[in-house]
């Protein structure tokens, strides 16, 4: 008797194995499309971008206060040149009122307020230069007060200096000496004040109505200096180089006061030419949306892949469980449903909010899947499938949405999931062998 029994074929013997290796290679593809996805959401953030600076070019954009400080000429061998004078005491008060400005479907963050500045001069801080006193103007000397955007000046700028009221004009001196130094300012002719020994107190009283947008901040140029701000904005960052000394955030807004001693900064209270810049030492406060729609799209995409390669996971189990066969381009046909999720939240998430995006966007694209997984598999399967990926959005969406926690909830997510992967596939024969009958044999 013959024997007619062949051995099975190597794809016949690796064919779970084959299939789910091809399934790994399918999800590293749709990578690609996803690194597309990440450039998009970069591309319209710089779109934003370039609308905001469009709408601070005509309202003001982060402004940056740096002063009083006296500028006094003199004469050197060089030429003339400056020196700079900061004030003994500095103080200034003040509160944002935040507002909304947009510019097509872009909105930026933007805020008036009325700066209280008060403080005094000693002549005496010149000493330390020992500086011949007819090579020193004091006759010319100029306040000035450096602002980094003089179109969110509202109203004329005046100062109380020594009880005598003055009117600031445009311009600082030595502008475009320093390339570090602001060139936007403005400044005022006043009167030096001395007695007999070279020394008096000169006292100054100014309010400035600014408009900026984002951001303010403040040069620590006083000896001592006070700033104390408040805003009904509740969601501040203050995240520039010297923290507040007293703070506090609420739902209603935000109160911080620093304190900022000479000893804290990287100058001196006189210096000659352009050797120090004030504005190392700048400190302020950011009107910030905590989590921004791009921001928040940004970081949908970086688990893409765990969502594609959970769904794929997820029809390959079913597969095998079911003894179906699923084409390749089924699974390409729902892993471009996956991705296309992506667009349709950063499109729907600039005309709304992020929750409605996120939620038209999941329901959207878990429809389509499922509808198409009940056309090609069973009904019963499709709202199993539906089930559980409406878990992962809703899980993705608590992660996305969290602040400060998002790195921690997603690495524990990730690990469960992958625990719950090896746990479901241990049984799952990778060499699935047909039995073997040996063959009749006949006398």
């Amino acid at each position: 008797m013959e024997n007619t029994y062949s051995a099975p074929s190597f794809y016949a013997r690796n064919a779970t194995a084959i299939k789910g290796a091809f399934v790994v290679f399918l999800i590293l593809m749709l990578m690609i499309p996803t690194v597309m996805l990440r450039n998009l959401v970069r591309e319209r953030r710089y779109t934003r971008n370039n609308a905001a600076e469009k709408i601070a070019a005509s309202w003001g954009g982060e402004q940056h206060i740096s002063g009083p400080f006296i500028g006094i000429p003199i004469d050197t061998k060089n030429g003339e040149t400056w020196i700079w004078l900061m004030p003994r005491h500095l103080k200034v008060n003040g509160d944002l009122v935040p507002s909304n400005l947009q510019r097509g479907i872009y909105n930026v963050n933007v805020y008036q307020t009325k700066l209280h500045l008060s403080g005094d001069f000693s002549l005496e801080d010149l000493h330390s230069l020992d500086l011949s006193s007819s090579a020193i103007h004091l006759e010319r000397a100029l306040l000035v007060v450096n602002i980094n955007d003089l179109n969110g000046i509202t109203s004329q700028a005046q100062v109380l200096w020594n009880g005598k009221s003055l009117l600031f004009n445009p311009g600082v001196p030595g502008a475009g000496n320093s390339s570090d130094r602001n060139s936007s300012g403005i400044q005022v002719p006043v009167s030096l004040s001395q007695d007999a020994a070279g020394s008096a107190t000169n006292s100054f009283v100014m309010d400035l109505d600014i408009r900026g947008a984002s951001h303010i901040s403040f040069s620590p140029v006083g000896k001592s200096t006070e700033v104390s701000l408040s805003s009904s904005w509740n969601s501040p960052s203050f995240d520039d180089g010297i923290s507040p000394y007293e703070r506090k955030v609420t739902n209603a807004g935000f109160t911080a006061t620093w304190k900022v001693q000479d000893f804290n900064r990287s100058f001196p209270q006189s210096w000659i030419g352009d050797k120090y810049n004030p504005d190392s030492n700048s400190f302020g406060v950011a009107l910030i949306t905590p989590v921004d729609t791009y921001q928040q799209s940004d970081r949908a995409v970086n688990y893409s892949f765990l969502i594609i390669g959970l769904t794929f996971c997820i029809y390959f189990f079913v597969e095998i469980a079911q003894r179906r066969s699923i084409h390749p381009i089924q699974y390409g046909l729902i892993g471009i449903a996956l991705c296309i999720f992506y667009v349709l939240l950063l499109s729907i998430s600039e005309q709304a909010s992020f929750l409605v995006a996120y939620i038209i966007a999941s329901v959207m694209t878990i429809g389509l899947i499922g509808c198409y997984t009940s056309a090609v598999l069973n009904r019963k399967t499709a709202l199993g499938i539906t089930a559980v990926l409406t878990l992962f959005y809703g899980f993705i969406y608590v992660v996305i949405s969290a602040e400060d926690y998002a790195l921690l909830m997603g690495s524990f997510g990730l690990f469960f999931t992958v625990a719950g992967i090896m746990y479901y596939s241990r049984k799952i024969n990778w060499n699935r062998t047909p039995a073997v009958t040996a063959p009749a044999v006949e006398s």
